[in-house]
């Protein structure tokens, strides 16, 4: 019996995507684990960039307070 290939992880998935709403609206149906290596429309999604300035807000406000000790 031949070993079947071990399914690697997509390192870009729709649901990592700006357009993943749109594109599942006009695929009518979910594309959360659709792989989008070779998306040509695949643009990474704001939410890490969103979450990294929230943090560096949070750090400015403990800062201008003085509990921030680095």
């Amino acid at each position: 019996m031949a070993r079947q290939k071990k399914q690697t992880e997509p390192t870009q998935k729709c649901f990592d995507c700006e357009h993943y709403h749109a594109c599942s609206m006009w695929n009518v149906g979910t594309l959360q684990f659709t792989n989008a290596t070779n998306c040509s429309n695949y643009e990474p999604s704001m939410v890490l960039v969103r979450l990294e300035l929230d943090r560096l807000k949070a750090e400015l406000k403990a800062r201008e307070r003085g509990w921030y000790a680095p």
